[in-house]
């Protein structure tokens, strides 16, 4: 039996889309993260004023490409099938256009994840089809585990001069994988000299897309294309503005519903051994907005397949699109 149907809103018509809230969604320990943001100051991500949906566009004023943000959500599904593949010992493989290139393990923990203490995870891939390079990275249902109260502490962005500081667990599973990603990427640019980049993931699969940015333009040459779906703040105002001199293109797809991309706060206090401190968090641009689903159901309003879901229903053949992502993961769009 089909999950019970959202109302979802495009512009002037309302349709329906499946209620998702298992693995490449967020779990209902969410709510206790958004207790701390709301304690915190800091309501709904704020779709005009900056700091969320409203931003100017991107540096280069490349639009929004539809298609480009269908393949990067269906892309993004691929990596929690990964996982899910791994954990049952099957084999992973992507559909045609794409060829699977390279896959990338972390040994860092997830909590809630279901493997052994110290096993690699499978965390991303790239693959090629069309004279394009993609670089896709995993988010994970536990994401308030990542950016609860405990976790908003920073480090020094290490891959770019004037790096500024980026929150330390997106940063430290980064590294993880940081030295597969430039070799895999690197192999990949020999084979195809010619071909463009795009970095995609969901939730701290993004998080990850936009530390890999700026490391992926000074390393490999390439100036790369973001798209992302959902996606936390990942760095403080040095970096984005690094970022955003180092990465033309780059759109954030937000669901006005969804609280994660207002995670974590603009401002939060800390402490550095005994010294008292505030971390500060700022976007990069750009933010595309959507609407689906409420703030009330943090699992739904998340949801990659319901990102998925609400992008087909703007291409000229809905039910085509979503029969692409059927089953991906378990989505059912």
């Amino acid at each position: 039996m089909l999950p019970s149907a959202l109302p979802h809103s495009t512009g002037s018509h309302n349709v329906m889309i499946p209620n998702h809230s298992r693995s490449p969604y967020l779990g209902q320990s969410f709510l206790t993260a958004i207790a701390v943001m709301l304690l915190s100051g800091c309501g709904a991500e704020d779709i005009f004023n900056g700091g969320g949906g409203g931003e100017p566009p991107d540096a280069n004023g490349a639009p929004y490409e539809l298609a480009t943000a269908v393949d990067g959500a269906r892309l993004s599904l691929y990596a929690y099938q990964q996982l899910d593949d791994f954990q049952a010992n099957r084999t992973f493989t992507l559909p045609l256009p794409w060829t699977l290139e390279d896959q990338f393990y972390s040994d860092q923990r997830f909590s809630g994840e279901n493997a052994g203490a110290g096993e690699p995870l499978p965390i991303g891939f790239t693959a090629t089809a069309g004279g394009r390079i993609y670089v896709v990275f995993r988010g994970t249902q536990t994401i308030s585990e990542w950016i609860s109260n405990a976790q908003f502490g920073q480090m020094d962005y290490p891959y770019v001069a004037d790096g500024g500081m980026t929150h330390r667990g997106f940063t430290e599973l980064y590294t993880s994988i940081e030295g597969d990603v430039v070799a895999s990427v690197t192999a990949a640019k020999a084979k195809f000299p010619n071909a463009t980049i795009l970095l995609t993931g969901h939730s701290l699969g993004g998080a990850l897309a936009i530390l890999a940015g700026p490391d992926l333009e000074v390393s490999t040459g390439f100036v790369p294309v973001l798209y992302n779906f959902g996606t936390p703040r990942v760095g403080d105002p040095t970096f984005s503005r690094r970022f955003e001199e180092l990465v033309d293109t780059s759109w954030r797809t937000v669901n006005t519903s969804d609280p994660v991309p207002d995670l974590p706060p603009t401002t939060v206090p800390g402490f550095e051994g005994n010294r008292p401190v505030t971390y500060s968090y700022d976007h990069v641009r750009s933010a595309r907005t959507i609407t689906f689903g409420d703030s009330a159901n943090v699992p739904a309003s998340h949801s990659l397949c319901n990102y998925y879901s609400a992008l087909c229903d703007e291409t000229t053949d809905p039910a085509a699109c979503k029969r692409l992502g059927q089953g991906v993961a378990d989505c059912q769009p």
